[in-house]
């Protein structure tokens, strides 16, 4: 009868209605805003304006990242984060870090509960633990984005934790970061999802620079200020150049380490007094002026990248770049074709590159050109976050 037909279509709706899509993005800063955040910040706005999510956030504080969140129009809840220092006693540092989580995750808990959310999209491997907790007390699907390459304790608490089937995707930023996983348990629930530049970072192509003879050359060093990112043994290694032929622009925040930091600075100091001009401006807040303010992009880190997502911001603002081969770096970057390499491990190889460019060995117009449609076609953000979008859908989707 037409009475038990339009019950069942009724039945149908509730049980669509039912289905909430309500999406919580969460992170571990709350004040600092690196490329993962950068990352995170566009996954957020994309899934806010799409109106088809409800989309919430929850940060350990109301700092940088926090506020930038709260202009867009996305309510941002407080919930703190587990402790973790990966420089004390690995034994210690777990411990600590599942104590703390074990007390933590009642805040995320709350939070999930009376937002109904049915989504967890956590970004920073601090709340992954806590995440795995919530998902085995509630009815909650996860999914972790990783913007490392993970070491041996790291990577197996993933591997671990991820074989729970409410973990549904592990996205990774690049196959570097993935590769650590091959053959593992986990291995199939990784996705790889390349970072993007936002479009307004790209140039107009007629503006790529045609340079090829450089009297003073201008490089630019950006993010965190810290021994894994290798700026003091670079600075060691083209200390004997002539320094009035360099401008070199090192923009970004010190790390919490008193030996590491009067070191650099005697160093900076020491170059200084040799003609070298050395600008230390701190964290920059507006990145795509002061990439597009020099001619060359130093990568000097000393351990391997998931994603240098400066790397290709650079690109597109027409700097080109030059890299420690390293890491997911060589994904993406050609030597002589899409930016230039030299070898951190060899004292002499950055000064030659550098004296290379000077006597005009290399087609810069054309790495140039190269590395700016490269970044144009591969890492358009249109594109990327459309796959976020299916990944998002298909996760929703699925069954745990």
């Amino acid at each position: 009868s037409w009475e038990d037909s339009a019950e069942k279509h009724l039945e149908v709706y509730r049980q669509l209605e039912s289905r909430k899509r309500n999406i919580l993005f969460v992170d571990q800063y709350g004040e600092y805003f690196g490329g993962g955040q950068v990352i995170h910040m566009d996954l957020i706005r994309h899934a806010f304006q799409n109106k088809s999510w409800n989309v919430m956030a929850a940060l350990p504080s109301k700092g940088g990242f926090a506020l930038r969140i709260q202009k867009l129009g996305v309510p941002v809840l407080l919930f703190p984060v587990p402790l973790h220092d990966i420089s004390r006693n690995p034994m210690i540092d777990a411990l600590i870090h599942f104590m703390t989580s074990l007390w933590y995750v009642k805040n995320l808990i709350k939070i999930c509960r009376e937002n109904e959310i049915s989504i967890l999209y956590c970004n920073g491997g601090r709340i992954y633990l806590m995440s795995w907790i919530a998902s085995k007390l509630m009815d909650l699907k996860v999914t972790w984005h990783l913007h490392l390459v993970l070491q041996e304790r790291q990577k197996w608490l993933v591997v671990i934790l991820g074989k729970n089937s409410n973990i549904q995707r592990i996205i990774a930023v690049s196959e570097t970061a993935k590769s650590v996983f091959s053959g593992t348990s986990v291995d199939s629930k990784i996705s790889v999802l390349y970072n993007w530049v936002s479009p307004e970072f790209l140039i107009e192509s007629r503006r790529l620079s045609r340079k090829q003879k450089y009297s003073r050359m201008k490089f630019l060093i950006i993010g965190r200020i810290s021994p894994e990112k290798g700026q003091l043994p670079m600075l060691h290694s083209i200390s004997n150049i002539n320094g009035e032929s360099l401008e070199i622009t090192i923009a970004g925040k010190m790390v919490e380490d008193p030996t590491f930091e009067e070191e650099f600075k005697e160093l900076v100091e020491k170059l200084k007094l040799k003609g070298f001009q050395i600008n230390l401006p701190g964290f920059v807040e507006d990145v795509k002026t002061e990439i597009s303010r020099h001619d060359f992009l130093i990568i000097s880190s000393k351990v391997p990248e998931a994603f240098g997502i400066s790397a290709i911001e650079a690109m597109a603002r027409g700097v080109i770049v030059m890299a420690n081969r390293l890491g997911s770096l060589t994904e993406f970057v050609t030597h002589l074709e899409t930016g230039l390499f030299y070898n951190a491990d060899d004292p002499k190889s950055l000064p030659d590159l550098i004296h290379n460019i000077q006597d005009q060995k290399f087609d810069l117009v054309k790495i140039r050109k190269n590395a700016y449609q490269m970044v144009k076609t591969r890492f358009n953000a249109p594109q990327q976050l459309a796959q976020f979008e299916q990944i998002l859908e298909e996760i929703f989707e699925s069954h745990p």
